[in-house]
């Protein structure tokens, strides 16, 4: 379990002590055209929006988009299990947090009829979206996907784990359109395919990155696939170690392509195979920076 820290106001604190002795509810969206994620009518059961300890499921099999203004409510986690859902601030200075303690979820469960389900983050210009653990793709056969565009940010909070594939396949797009566009997403340990799953990650154009501040890795564990692309001067920062190619056999490999893409290394180590299969791929004038990290090429046994 992850313990966050984070600051209050009165207006929120006063929020919080309300709910003290009200039980833990997940609250279900029921609008398919979309709304205000603070308006009670968008919820079921009776009761919503959400609060700090209640969780949040989007389960509409449609496209639709949910708004946060400033009244700076937080919720425990979330769960896109279906659909096509955009979460935007509109006239917003705040910051939407979901306050982890369990990880937030994009994609069907196991058991789910629908095989996949998308977010999408979008006009966050002033704060990003903040959270704990974040996992896109959690179950056998089923895919999540999440996309950051339109200047859609998401920040971990400290010692959160972004995992893109765990079992299931897990699609993660970080991309801008233009100069004056920002889009990115930060926490401090990625992974991108584990427990047998695929996660394939994207970061393209000025301005696009994704940043670790711990550990990147790729392809953790037997059947798991990791697949990072960089390009049209897209960004990824890793503040110490990156692994490509844990224990997998599969072709686990970052390319970074183009004039202006960049992949920044750490101060620790650079394993690429580490008792399995990693490529690193610096094409057409791309750049990789590494520091002063330990790089190995095919590290211990099966390593390639």
């Amino acid at each position: 379990m992850k313990i966050c820290k984070w600051t209050v106001g009165v207006g929120i604190a006063a929020a919080w002590f309300a709910t003290v002795g009200r039980a833990q509810t997940t609250f279900s969206w029921n609008n398919g055209g979309g709304g205000s994620y603070h308006a009670a009518g968008n919820w079921s059961p009776a009761g919503g929006p959400p609060l700090f300890d209640d969780h949040a499921l989007f389960n509409l099999n449609g496209t639709y988009g949910v708004t946060f203004s400033n009244l700076g409510t937080q919720t425990l986690d979330f769960h896109v299990r279906q659909g096509n859902v955009t979460f935007s601030y509109i006239n917003t200075t705040a910051i939407h947090n979901w306050n982890g303690g369990t990880a937030s979820l994009i994609g069907p469960n196991a058991g789910d009829a629908a095989n996949s389900a998308t977010l999408n983050l979008i006009n966050m210009f002033n704060n990003p979206m903040r959270g704990g653990d974040l996992i896109i793709g959690h179950a056998a056969g089923k895919t999540g996907t999440l996309n950051i565009h339109t200047n859609g940010r998401w920040q971990g909070f400290d010692n959160s784990d972004i995992t893109v594939g765990s079992q299931g396949t897990g699609n993660l797009n970080v991309t801008t359109t233009g100069i004056l566009q920002t889009s990115s997403i930060s926490g401090t340990n990625f992974t991108l395919g584990e427990l047998g799953g695929t996660g394939n990650a994207t970061i393209s154009g000025l301005n696009a990155s994704m940043t670790a501040t711990n550990v990147l890795s790729l392809g953790v564990g037997t059947n798991s696939l990791g697949n990072l692309s960089i390009s049209n001067q897209g960004q990824v920062n890793v503040a110490d170690s990156l692994f490509i190619g844990v224990g997998s056999s599969l072709d686990n490999k970052i390319s970074v392509i183009g004039s202006g893409s960049k992949l920044q290394l750490g101060n620790d180590s650079t394993q690429i195979g580490f008792s399995g299969k990693g490529r690193l791929r610096v094409l057409q004038g791309a750049v990789v920076n590494s520091g002063t990290s330990i790089t190995n090429i095919g590290n211990a046994i099966g390593s390639v």
